[in-house]
């Protein structure tokens, strides 16, 4: 896999979108978790996958300490 750099300004503003998103999908999951479920068509991969998902990016881009993610 080739190697992909990210200045720190960048890294933080991705980061910063992942957890806005992250925040939205934790604010209304009663709508959000059947329209996901029907985009993706399989049950495995549902809105807490999703949020981990989110959540670990934004821990491996240095947004957050990883309290969300390992329950710190």
């Amino acid at each position: 896999m080739p190697e992909v750099k990210l200045n720190a300004a960048d890294a933080g503003e991705l980061a910063e979108m992942l957890v806005f998103l992250s925040d939205w999908l934790s604010r209304d999951p009663d709508r959000l978790a059947p329209s996901l479920a029907q985009f993706v068509g399989h049950p495995a991969y549902a809105l807490n996958e999703l949020h981990g998902d989110l959540e670990r990016f934004v821990f491996l881009l240095g947004g957050s300490d990883g309290q969300e993610l390992f329950g710190l």
